[in-house]
């Protein structure tokens, strides 16, 4: 499953899924569509 809302869904909630659950960059590593290395998940810095 690809997870196109809140990306946050995928790593806070992801022990609740019982199937892999992946983001759009995660996905598209997956698929060879870009390399694995050049996805970032540092994007809630200061947010709270």
């Amino acid at each position: 499953f690809v997870n196109t809302g809140c990306p946050r869904i995928t790593t806070d909630d992801g022990p609740r899924f019982h199937k892999p659950m992946l983001t759009p960059g995660e996905y598209e590593a997956a698929i060879g569509e870009k390399p694995l290395d050049s996805i970032e998940f540092d994007t809630f810095h200061d947010t709270w």
